[in-house]
C-alpha cells in the first residue's frame, strides 16, 4: 500500500507524537516513582538538601511571570503580588481546600449574640521576621491600619510619586 505525500507526512506526525506522549508519560511514571528523599522514615528528609530540611536565611530564587505592583498586603491586588504576599504574610484565617475559613493565626473566635464584637484567641508563640512576638496591639495595628482610608491614600501616592 502507497500513501500520497500528505498522508504519510500526516501518519508521521502522529507516530511522533504518540512517541512523544510515550516519553512523556515514561518521564512522569519515573518522576513518580522517586520518593520524596526521606530514607531514614522520620519524616525529617536526608540532611542532603534533597527536601524535608528545613534551613534558615540564605537566598530563595523564585521565576515568577511577571513583576509585582506591591509587597504590601493591604494595597496588593495583582497575581504576582499575591502570590508573593501568600508565601510572606499570615493572617488570621486561612481558606481550606473547600474555600471555607479555617483558623490560622487566631486559634478561635467568639462572635458575640448582637454580632457586633468579636474576640480573637490568638495562637502562642508566633514571631515575626524581627523576633517580635505577634500580640493583639500588633493585629490591632493591622485592623486600624486598613480601616484608616487616609493612611491607604499617602501610601498609594508614595508609590505613584516613585
Amino acid at each position: 500500500m502507497t500513501l500520497s505525500g500528505g498522508r504519510r507526512s500526516a501518519l508521521i506526525l502522529q507516530v511522533r507524537l504518540l512517541a512523544f506522549g510515550a516519553l512523556l508519560a515514561g518521564a512522569a511514571i519515573l518522576t513518580a516513582c522517586g520518593g520524596d528523599g526521606d530514607k531514614n522514615g522520620d519524616g525529617r528528609g536526608t540532611g542532603d538538601g534533597s527536601g524535608g530540611d528545613i534551613r534558615r536565611g540564605g537566598t530563595l530564587v523564585v521565576g515568577i511571570s511577571s513583576n509585582p505592583i506591591y509587597f504590601d498586603p493591604m494595597l496588593q491586588n495583582d497575581a504576582p503580588g499575591g502570590t508573593i504576599s501568600s508565601q510572606i504574610f499570615e493572617g488570621l484565617y486561612k481558606y481550606d481546600e473547600n474555600l471555607k475559613p479555617q483558623p490560622w493565626l487566631a486559634e478561635t473566635i467568639d462572635i458575640s449574640q448582637t454580632g457586633l464584637e468579636y474576640v480573637f484567641h490568638l495562637r502562642k508563640g508566633v514571631k515575626f521576621h524581627d523576633g517580635t512576638e505577634m500580640d493583639a496591639e500588633a493585629i490591632k495595628f493591622s485592623v486600624d491600619r486598613v480601616r484608616n482610608q487616609s493612611e491607604v491614600d499617602r501610601v498609594c501616592r508614595r508609590k505613584d510619586d516613585q
